[in-house]
């Protein structure tokens, strides 16, 4: 036992008391280890300085702030958000009780994006060549905003009563296409429910409205090419939708 406690390694050799002990109760003390001490915990790493609050930014002023001009695209942004906000709120209102109270936070949203989209139209983009498009998203921004305004109020405003909308009126009665089978054409369920929700946003009812139509709408509108079943005529249908943005623009919607 000696042996092997002088063969151990001389920082955990017990010392002559402990070897004592041993040697009048063999195995009644463990041997004694010098174990070095573990390393203290690392402390935490110090918190993130938080910039101060009138340096937060976001949204347009972080694209602002980072050198951007506004585009024609960015602004068009915010006119969609003021047309969708618009149509909720129509619903909304047209539905009654107490959906009122949504269709006057949908019409506040309405307003406020009308508001911006007229108000960076006006600023404008630096680029000339800009300059008509700007003209009509000012134009469609200031319509939309009366529409929510008067939603505000109480009072909902249709398109004819703040634009010339007859001839469009007149142009959507002669929606009749030539119908035809085993020819490529254009489904016809799509094209006269889509004839149906301009019509409905002109002057129809306001709790079946599906969605605010512009000139820019028509333009981006596609149908089914159909080919197997009977279809409307593709060119005729073309022709009618060149037409309908052509009035929409004129009206100022768009």
């Amino acid at each position: 036992m000696l042996e092997d406690a002088l063969a151990r390694d001389p920082e955990q050799r017990p010392d002559a008391a402990e070897l004592a002990a041993r040697f009048a109760n063999p195995g009644s003390i463990a041997p004694r280890l010098r174990l070095k001490p573990a390393p203290p915990p690392e402390p935490p790493p110090p918190p993130k300085p938080k910039p101060p609050a009138d340096r937060v930014v976001a949204g347009r002023a972080a694209f602002a702030q980072a050198g951007f001009a506004l585009t024609v695209s960015v602004i068009e942004v915010s006119l969609a958000e003021a047309k969708r906000e618009l149509v909720a709120a129509e619903r909304s209102h047209a539905i009654g009780g107490t959906w009122s109270e949504h269709a006057a936070g949908h019409a506040r949203k309405s307003l406020d994006a009308a508001t911006r989209a007229a108000r960076d139209a006006r600023t404008g983009t630096g680029v000339p060549a800009n300059a008509p498009r700007l003209a009509e998203i000012y134009q469609a921004a200031s319509l939309y905003a009366r529409h929510a305004q008067g939603l505000l109020q109480g009072r909902p405003v249709m398109p004819g009563q703040l634009a010339d909308v007859r001839r469009v009126m007149a142009l959507l009665g002669t929606a009749r296409f030539t119908r035809a089978r085993f020819k490529e054409g254009y489904d016809p369920a799509e094209v006269d429910g889509f004839v149906g929700r301009v019509r409905d946003w002109l002057a129809g009812d306001r709790r079946g409205l599906a969605e605010v139509v512009g000139a820019d709408d028509v333009r981006a509108r596609s149908f089914t090419l159909r080919r197997l079943r009977e279809t409307y005529d593709k060119d005729e249908v073309d022709a009618f939708l060149a037409a309908l943005e052509t009035e929409l623009r004129r009206t100022g919607y768009v």
